[in-house]
């Protein structure tokens, strides 16, 4: 029996060998990379199955994710002391009209706190400027209510309530006895009922006069000037006798009050003695004078009380100064001198004499005084 070889398709053994290589390739693939399919599998299951890694996951692809037009914020510089007072100043002058220098700052823990000063008329409330100027908050109650005045646009009902100081003098004897405890201290002598105290309410203070007491430290009489006290209990000389007499009682730690040193300005201040007339001799009782010699009466007074005086002032002045009223005005007796002393609630003090003659006593009537003598008027 004859042998035949076998037959082969020659065709297929390439498709064969293309098979061949395919299953080589997977075979491969799954060597190397099937680990970490499997490791990504698994990481992925586990995320699945937990919330808090499923948070975890979110937030880091969230940051890694960069925003193409983000913009980087810059810093803002830290401001000063002298800024911080602006920044209340600017606010506050919607309403009221005040200086920077009557503003104060305190910086706490980064944050600037300002407030209006204790001498300044204005009581402003405590504020923070916060965000380095960026913005300004009240702090008390005060500037809370400054808040809802500014706000409401500065209304007049809210303005009136805002701008009348909070009184801290109670009367006429607060403001004496003030002045009388400041100036008893180096003057012992000055008894408290030789205080005076007037309200000068358009200045929203008291105006406080002495009168004339024999001062052992000088050697002579002599009063304590004019002075004036605030509606909040701030004092303050008010003309050059007082600017005198305050350098005598000021106080300080390397400064002692009352130094027989600090009395020269107030002497300097004060008008010069008048030395006391010679006396003459009295004509003998016999002596029967000449009909053509026949003394002279004694004139009466033209000033006989305090209105006159008051009113001779005013009339004195009001061709200047139209906006003056009576009112303003106020007369005491000085009897050492036999004249009044008229003061003003603006703070000028004149005399006037029982014949008339008017006389400026302070700075404040001297300025008054040149422009009524001017004649610009």
């Amino acid at each position: 029996m004859p042998v035949h070889p076998p037959s082969f398709n020659v065709i297929s053994l390439p498709k064969t060998l293309a098979l061949a290589m395919v299953v080589i390739v997977a075979l491969l693939l799954s060597a190397c990379g099937g680990a970490d399919i499997e490791i990504l599998s698994d990481q992925q299951k586990a995320i699945n199955g937990s919330p808090a890694l499923q948070t975890i996951e979110a937030r880091s692809s969230s940051d890694t994710t960069a925003e193409p037009h983000a913009v980087i914020a810059t810093a803002i510089p830290e401001i000063d002391m002298e800024s911080a007072r602006k920044y209340l100043w600017v606010y506050l002058s919607k309403c009221i009209t005040f200086a920077t220098s009557d503003i104060e700052a305190v910086q706490l823990d980064g944050i600037w706190y300002v407030r209006g000063r204790l001498s300044s008329k204005h009581e402003t409330g405590l504020w923070k400027v916060l965000d380095n100027g960026q913005a300004i908050e009240p702090y008390d109650q005060r500037a809370k209510d400054w808040l809802v005045t500014i706000t409401g646009e500065c209304s007049e009902e809210k303005m009136k309530v805002m701008t009348t100081p909070t009184p801290v003098v109670t009367g006429s004897e607060y403001a004496s006895s003030a002045i009388w405890s400041l100036i008893v201290g180096c003057v012992s002598e000055l008894a408290k009922n030789k205080v005076h105290a007037s309200q000068n309410p358009s200045n929203a203070e008291w105006i406080i006069t002495t009168e004339e007491i024999f001062v052992e430290a000088l050697g002579r009489e002599s009063d304590f000037g004019v002075w004036s006290l605030s509606y909040t209990g701030v004092p303050a000389p008010k003309d050059n006798l007082a600017k005198a007499w305050n350098g005598y009682l000021y106080e300080s730690a390397d400064r002692p009050a009352c130094g027989p040193q600090y009395l020269v300005p107030i002497i300097a201040a004060l008008p010069a003695l008048i030395p006391a007339p010679t006396p003459t001799q009295t004509p003998s009782p016999t002596h029967t004078p000449n009909p053509t010699q026949t003394p002279n009466p004694t004139p009466i007074p033209k000033i006989q009380n305090g209105g006159q005086a008051e009113n001779s002032v005013w009339a004195h002045l009001v061709p200047c100064f139209s906006d003056i009223v009576l009112l303003d005005f106020k007369a005491t007796y000085d009897s050492s001198k036999s004249n009044w002393v008229v003061l003003s609630t603006k703070g000028a003090t004149w005399s006037v004499g029982g014949d008339g003659t008017i006389t400026a006593s302070n700075a404040s009537a001297i300025d008054d005084e040149a422009v009524v003598k001017g004649g610009a008027c």
